[in-house]
């Protein structure tokens, strides 16, 4: 998974407003991805799987329509239902 969020950071890094991409929708998968990665070095305890939760779904709407970035939101929301059953 962490695969999937370095992947993010790479696109986002890329991305500007050709891609869709709005410095709002930058700033605020920035936050999305910082709590993601937090929650997944942090081992996924019982309480933070909300949270997760949210922030990939928050990272997922923001990025919609964004090509590549909107492709490998998609993944890591996969990703992350599949580790929490």
């Amino acid at each position: 998974m962490g695969a999937l969020v370095t992947r993010l950071r790479a696109l986002l890094a890329e991305a500007g407003p050709a891609d869709g991409v709005t410095p709002a929708q930058r700033q605020t998968a920035e936050e999305a991805l910082a709590v993601i990665e937090g929650e997944l070095s942090a081992g996924l305890p019982a309480t933070g799987r909300p949270a997760l939760t949210d922030r990939v779904r928050e990272l997922a709407l923001c990025l919609a329509g964004t090509g590549a970035l909107a492709q490998a939101a998609d993944q890591l929301v996969t990703a992350v239902r599949a580790l929490l059953g």
